[in-house]
């Protein structure tokens, strides 16, 4: 199922005092070829740690390399919090944060702990604060011990997250890490990404086959390559990667996360519903995207119940502030979603200064569609740069395009318009332009330009591909220039009857299956 011969698997339980750890080897039919168990007290757990490393190492593995690690010993509670962030992160837990910034407050002088940190720091899209954090940390772990492996991936994170991103020097950094621990599967996975964004894809595509087969369970690549094979028009191979990790005792987030996209963007909405269903019987995210999903359908009963019930079931996720303006931004309310955006900002005391880049893209937008152009310019130039690599980049960099235009700025709109271009371009010439999200906003820019019959062309390419958000696009004033086209009425009313096709089957569904009440049960 994941591709490999034999799969090692540990559980540890904690008694007061005592550790008992099991570890055990099975092979790809299951079958367990051998086992081992071991009990001793808490306070010899590096110890412990060196033991079971050495049994596994000589009996499991007779020729395995060790990486190399650190002779310190830290303090045993900040330990405890480096392995809780450790896990955390590996699962793109954003509390990670919180964990590995206790374990280095507790022992400050514990290279790993900083070392974690700026990773949990830099990972994804972080705000310049988190940057700025992120570089407090790798100073202080490269103080206490120079070119630790961890270390020097975390500098790459950070030069390649933020504003102009020095590529090269990244590269070079996650190679030089990789030199070090040439397991490191993290390394790996980023430096795909730097390889991706570079047009490298036979090189960047056997990197993280090569990551995979080294730990096949890891949730982020292994939800990145099936977005590889995604991008490539591979959807059935993205699809069937996807639905393995789901099916796992202790399922990854990230791989529902990405069956939400591959659904979405084939226009499959029913399954998407299933498996957002399937998502939040688990526990593991917020109700985000059965919200969305409701939304595409037009059911916005449903889709404001599922945002404020993720509200009041994970009130301490860091997006629950901000799901009120949610749908109203979805149902064309631009100006109320702008206004409640900016009312959760200060009645949580938030700053987007220190948040993620992502909120300030949603800012952006939001008041770019409102007709607050100057107040769009000003957020979305924070974070805007030439590289776009996201559906939220594409919008973002659109959004920004259009209140240049708005603003009487046509030259900046032009200069953004055609860098967005030719970034379609390359992803067209590499085969990568396949997904129907993508191929909208390659529509969406063609309307920014000015160019309305390519953009209806490419807009028919996205509707063949799958893109059903007819409910939810139908109010963006960008589009308002083609609105009374007969052939942009036709293809429009064609992803209606679609959508609605499949809306009542998801009511007929709904009808026969009371979710809420399983829901409620699962959570007792």
């Amino acid at each position: 199922m994941l591709g490999v011969r034999y799969l090692l698997q540990g559980s540890v339980r904690k008694e007061g005092n005592k550790l008992r750890i099991l570890a055990q080897l099975v092979d790809d039919s299951g079958v367990q070829v051998w086992s081992n168990s071991f009990e001793r007290e808490l306070d010899n757990i590096f110890a412990i740690q060196s033991e079971v490393s050495d049994v596994v190492a000589t009996t499991v593995v007779p020729k395995i390399v060790p990486p190399p690690h650190s002779q310190y010993q830290p303090d045993l509670v900040a330990y405890q919090f480096f392995l809780e962030g450790r896990e955390l992160l590996h699962r793109r837990d954003s509390k990670a944060r919180e964990s590995l910034a206790e374990a280095a407050r507790r022992d400050p002088n514990y290279p790993e702990a900083h070392a974690e940190l700026a990773i949990a720091l830099a990972i994804n899209t972080p705000s310049a604060a988190a940057l700025e954090q992120a570089q407090q940390a790798i100073d202080r772990a490269l103080m206490l011990q120079p070119n630790l492996a961890r270390t020097l991936a975390a500098q790459g994170l950070v030069l390649s997250g933020q504003r102009d991103p020095d590529l090269a020097a990244a590269e070079l950094l996650f190679r030089q890490a990789l030199e070090r621990d040439p397991n490191m599967v993290d390394a790996m996975n980023w430096l795909n990404g730097v390889l991706s964004s570079h047009g490298r894809d036979v090189e960047s595509d056997a990197l993280l086959e090569r990551a995979l087969s080294i730990d096949p369970l890891h949730p982020s690549i292994a939800v990145n390559m099936a977005d590889s094979y995604f991008e490539r028009g591979d959807f059935e191979r993205a699809e069937q990667m996807l639905l393995r990790l789901v099916e796992l005792p202790t399922p990854p987030r990230y791989a529902f996360m990405g069956l939400r996209r591959l659904y979405m963007d084939l226009g499959r909405l029913i399954e998407m519903n299933a498996i957002e269903k399937k998502l939040a019987l688990t526990g593991l995210h917020n109700y985000y995207g059965l919200a969305w999903n409701y939304a595409v359908l037009s059911d916005w009963a449903s889709a404001a119940y599922w945002t404020e019930r993720t509200r009041a079931d994970f009130p301490t996720n860091p997006h629950a502030w901000v799901f009120p303006y949610i749908v109203p931004y979805w149902q064309g309310r631009y100006d109320e979603a702008a206004a409640i955006f900016q009312r959760a900002l200060v009645s949580n005391n938030k700053s987007l200064s220190t948040l993620d880049a992502a909120f300030t893209y949603w800012d952006g937008t939001v008041r770019a569609l409102a007709g607050d152009y100057q107040g769009a310019i000003s957020a979305l130039e924070s974070v805007v740069h030439l590289r776009v690599d996201s559906d939220s980049d594409f919008d973002g960099h659109q959004a920004l395009a259009w209140s240049y235009l708005r603003a009487g700025s046509p030259d900046k709109a032009d200069a953004l318009l055609q860098d967005i271009e030719r970034e379609f371009a390359k992803l067209d010439e590499r085969g990568r332009l396949h997904g129907s999200q993508d191929l909208f906003f390659f529509a969406q820019n063609a309307v920014l330009l000015g160019r309305h019959d390519l953009a209806l062309d490419r807009l028919e390419r996205a509707i063949d591909a799958g893109w059903r958000q007819y409910y939810i696009w139908r109010h963006d004033p960008r589009w308002a220039v083609l609105a009374d086209v007969p052939r942009y009425v036709e293809l429009m009313a064609r992803v209606k009857a679609d959508v609605d096709r499949q809306r009542v089957e998801v009511e007929r569904l709904d009808a026969e299956e009371d979710f809420v009440a399983k829901l409620d049960a699962a959570r007792r």
